[in-house]
This record gives structure tokens, C-alpha cells and sequence, in this order.
């Protein structure tokens, strides 16, 4: 399978806005870093995410209200390691966190996307851009594949997670062959600087996609 093209391009033009996602531990934000690097706006959805968690934002009431005060520290704030612990071996209790959640969140994805875009090229970064329905916010998807082993280990080694707990997290979300169907581009991760010239290719190709002001 190739790391750059796996369709071609859709009969949608002009890409004005990429989504990058990819399973947990796959290269995503290694991806939106250099496309930062690059020059284009991203907007991470992991980010928008915090925003409306913090104590009193919209998401945060919603999260309370589903699921209870047992879920957040003293101090108002989200216990995400607790919720994640429940979220992560509880098939329902996943599905109603992002049923409470994803809508919050669209709404600002979708606002910073559009805002202002005039000439300018976005990109989405969304670990959840497929789950979520979020690739209807995107001209193209970018998709960032992982082995399986190596995926395994990075997440051991960020979250301090034992074998069992890393492959549960993987086990949680959409396996990268479901996702293939959705995906304009590929890239495979490993080595940084590899993943970094793929970027660099899809960018330059991207750049020479005519794009056009929004009224």
C-alpha cells in the first residue's frame, strides 16, 4: 500500500481544509505539528476538547450532569484518568461520553474552521474525525497508520499503561482498515523524519490545489 496515495482525489474542490486522524498513538499530532510548521492553521479537536471541559464551559456541564460529581476532583476539574478508566471498559459509558461531548465540540470545530477563511488552508486534527461524522466538516481526509506493536508501545511508554490497558484503549476506537474507506491520503508513521517528508509531499501537492475565497 502506498504512504501517500491510497484514492484519488474527490470530485470535491478545492480542499481548502484537510482532516488528519488516526488510532491512538498513530503520528496525528506529529502530523499537524509540521503542517503548524508549514504554515497552516490547525485546529485540534483534543484541544477544543480541554476548552469546553474546563470547570463551568458547556461540555463540562453536560459531563456532570451525565455522569455525576464522582467523576470530577475537588476543584471542579474533570478527573479524566478516572473517567477515561471507565470509559475505556465500558462500551455504553463511551458512547454516552461522546453523545454528551461530540455535539459541544462540533460546534466549535466547525466555527473555527469556517471563520475567516478567505485563501487560507486549514487543518483539522480529530481522533475521532470518522467516529464522530466530522469528515462531512473537511474536503479531505488525511489518515496516519501505525504497526500494531509499535502503536502498543508508544502508548505503554506515554500513558504509562501496561500491555493490557494500551491494547483496550486501541480496542475502544475504529481499526485503521475501517477507516481506509474514508481516507484521500496516507501516511505512514515510524520514523519522524520519514513522517515528516510524507507531510511535506501531501503539502506541496496540497498547495498546488486551486483554492477559493468564501463569501
Amino acid at each position: 500500500m502506498s504512504a501517500n496515495v491510497s484514492k484519488p482525489m474527490p470530485e470535491r474542490h478545492p480542499v481548502r481544509i484537510v482532516g488528519i486522524t488516526g488510532g491512538i498513538a498513530s503520528g496525528k499530532s506529529t502530523v499537524a505539528a509540521r503542517l503548524s510548521e508549514l504554515g497552516v492553521r490547525v485546529v485540534s479537536a483534543d484541544a477544543v476538547n480541554r476548552e469546553v471541559m474546563e470547570p463551568g464551559a458547556l461540555g463540562w456541564q453536560r459531563v456532570r450532569e451525565e455522569f455525576g460529581e464522582t467523576y470530577f476532583l475537588p476543584d471542579g476539574r474533570l478527573d479524566r484518568q478516572k473517567l477515561g478508566a471507565l470509559v475505556f471498559a465500558d462500551e455504553e459509558a463511551r458512547l454516552l461520553l461522546n453523545q454528551t461531548i461530540h455535539p459541544v465540540m462540533a460546534g466549535v470545530v466547525n466555527e473555527r474552521l469556517h471563520a475567516r477563511l478567505l485563501n487560507e488552508k486549514r487543518a483539522l486534527e480529530a481522533p475521532l474525525l470518522i467516529e464522530g461524522g466530522w469528515q462531512q466538516m473537511v474536503d479531505q481526509v488525511w489518515l496516519v497508520l501505525v504497526e500494531p506493536e509499535e502503536q502498543i508501545q508508544r502508548i505503554m511508554i506515554r500513558d504509562k499503561l501496561d500491555d493490557q490497558s494500551a491494547r483496550q484503549r486501541i480496542a475502544s476506537q475504529m481499526t485503521q482498515q475501517e477507516k481506509l474507506p474514508y481516507a484521500h491520503r496516507l501516511l505512514r508513521s515510524g520514523d519522524i523524519a520519514a513522517l515528516h517528508r510524507q507531510v511535506d509531499a501531501l503539502w506541496k501537492e496540497w498547495q498546488d490545489e486551486p483554492i477559493e475565497s468564501e463569501a
